[in-house]
């Protein structure tokens, strides 16, 4: 089995980007070290829409052989996922041989979708098909590690009801991850075109039929985040069978507030006090710490800056990550 592997939230990859672009190295413990003042990347991504239907994949093992999967196991003819594997099965040697030819080692994913499979969205009006938004060398390297392929070089065969995810029109963002404005305004852009497919599925339009798309993924088209930990997605809201949610709109004016004001409230003075505060109750001024440090500066914060934090039209819960982030970034260059 060669899984396709899961596709993150986007809050969890700002996470994997923010570690990956902090970590040196480990300490003596093999503890890792984190360099908060690392300036973080702009990361490009192409968006593709998510297709609702049901993840199939074929891996063309270094025989030439065609393997069948579904996301969780091997399937074959008489043990199938709705009928996959019989479908491949039957396809023109014109199809399998360019896969062994070309393919070898590797694996070629998809979703495999219309009547019968899903419901609610456009492409489950029309006739199964399987649409690749995917592939990979899985015999060079680590799993964990893939090389991955450009899927924009992947062939389709329309008339064997085989499609190519960039047949229809990819979405195109630039994230600054070293920015929170930047990153507002790419998630509000990054939700407009989420509410496009949703209100219309470009595939389903492709292929005669119109109703509702289930959302976007996103993928890096840097050769340096093309790991895929930094893939994400994005779903409407109207695609409510699978429980899903778009980004959060994000007021960027909000996020430029609370930025200048936290660049006021978290000083040099008041984290000191924080720092000296774990001394004076036999706290360890180590990473154990952390929490308490933090909790200190919020609730200092939220007691003596009540008024200009009311004044700045924000309250105590909306500055406290931005808080946390800063007093965190201090915390640890202090403990160097």
């Amino acid at each position: 089995m060669h899984k396709f592997p899961s596709i993150e939230q986007f809050r969890n990859v700002k996470r994997a980007v923010e570690y990956a672009s902090q970590y040196s190295g480990k300490d003596d413990t093999g503890e890792p070290i984190l360099n908060l003042d690392a300036v973080l990347p702009t990361v490009k991504f192409q968006g593709t829409e998510k297709i609702h239907g049901s993840n199939c994949s074929i891996y063309i093992n270094l025989n030439g052989e065609i393997i069948c999967q579904s996301r969780e196991r091997v399937i074959k003819v008489g043990d199938d996922n709705y009928g996959f594997a019989s479908f491949i099965d039957k396809l023109p040697a014109e199809i399998t041989d360019h896969w062994k030819e070309t393919y070898r080692g590797c694996v070629i994913a998809g979703e495999w979708a219309g009547q019968g499979i899903q419901d609610v969205v456009a492409v489950s009006k029309v006739p199964k098909f399987w649409v690749i938004f995917a592939a990979w060398v899985v015999d060079e390297m680590d799993e964990d590690d893939n090389k991955w392929i450009d899927v924009n070089t992947l062939k389709h065969w329309n008339e064997s009801r085989i499609f190519n995810i960039t047949q229809v029109p990819t979405f195109e963002i630039e994230i600054n991850f070293n920015d929170p404005i930047k990153i507002a305004e790419a998630i509000n852009t990054i939700n407009q075109y989420t509410i496009e497919v949703e209100a219309l599925s470009p595939l389903g339009k492709l292929l005669g039929v119109e109703g509702i798309g289930e959302g976007i993924v996103w993928t890096p088209t840097d050769s340096a985040w093309s790991h895929s930990r930094y893939r994400f997605k994005t779903k409407g809201e109207k695609h409510s069978e699978s429980k899903v949610t778009k980004l959060a709109d994000v007021d960027v004016e909000k996020v430029a507030t609370i930025n200048v004001l936290v660049s006021k409230v978290v000083e040099e003075g008041r984290l000191l006090q924080a720092w000296n505060w774990l001394k004076e109750n036999n706290k360890e001024q180590t990473e154990k710490s952390t929490g308490d440090f933090i909790r200190w500066v919020n609730n200092d914060i939220a007691k003596e800056e009540s008024d200009l934090i009311t004044a700045s039209g924000l309250n105590a819960k909306d500055i406290s990550g931005a808080v946390s982030t800063a007093a965190r970034k201090w915390f640890f260059n202090k403990m160097k």
